[in-house]
């Protein structure tokens, strides 16, 4: 899956393979690629969903491939003064 140009990156929260089906439910030109997932070897759980490549094609564009990378929660978010 190429495209020219650039590689969007969506990140997701635990959530990757969710996010790139509803995207493929939008845009419905757009195909699946490549699912990475956890080894045995850590560090999530084996089998789980590590990114999702996909690409999709909003009407009259070029197809643009973008990942979902599974996200880590960060710090909690403090206003800074």
């Amino acid at each position: 899956m190429t495209t020219g140009g650039f590689t969007t990156c969506l990140w997701f929260d635990g959530q990757a393979e969710e996010a790139a089906d509803f995207y493929l439910s939008v845009f419905k030109d757009g195909q699946r690629g490549r699912v990475s997932r956890y080894t045995e070897a850590g560090p999530g759980e084996a089998g789980s969903v590590l990114g999702v490549e996909f690409t999709a094609r909003p009407a009259h564009t070029a197809a643009q491939l973008a990942t979902a990378p599974k996200g880590q929660p960060g710090p909690p978010r403090t206003t800074a003064r």
